[in-house]
């Protein structure tokens, strides 16, 4: 799924969208600590990095790209960012079906569903291979990575 952005307003829309990620769906995932009464006691650094998920899915594989967008020269241009954990998940504040994480120094720039990248470990499930995507069914995909997060759903295709 390649996007092209063409202005000023295509960019707002897009950092709008990963706030929008960063702060519904990843709020629970980053598990920020709270008082008793349950208010956040931390914030986010304020040089934290939303960047985005290219979820393409072919020959029942999903396929995860991680990037964001940067101002050179008054363009935006797309970089590549560096993860060091990835999860796959149920909306719903269902369990992590897929975890990996890195093994210590390792990064990764891309992922598929159920492969663990050279340097990195399975976490969830602890033993075994990743369970079996579900056709029609939507997930959500998040990594940490660069100095930040994202996140996005996808409908798996089965093809």
């Amino acid at each position: 799924m390649t996007h092209i952005i063409g202005d000023h307003r295509s960019i707002t829309c897009l950092v709008k969208y990963c706030l929008l990620i960063a702060v519904v769906i990843m709020g629970p995932i980053l598990c920020l600590p709270s008082n008793s009464r349950g208010d956040s006691v931390q914030t986010l650094p304020s040089d934290y990095v939303v960047f985005h998920i290219d979820v393409q899915q072919s020959g029942g594989q999903v396929h995860f790209g991680f990037y964001q967008f940067e101002m050179r020269d008054g363009t935006p241009q797309r970089s590549s960012v560096e993860a060091w954990s990835v999860l796959v998940y149920l909306p719903g504040g269902a369990p992590t079906i897929w975890e990996i994480e890195s093994l210590g120094e390792s990064r990764t720039r891309e992922a598929t569903y159920g492969k663990v990248p050279a340097g990195f470990r399975q976490v969830k499930p602890s033993n075994g291979p990743a369970p079996a995507l579900e056709i029609d069914r939507t997930y959500y995909v998040s990594a940490r990575g660069g100095g930040g997060l994202g996140a996005a759903p996808f409908v798996y295709r089965g093809r």
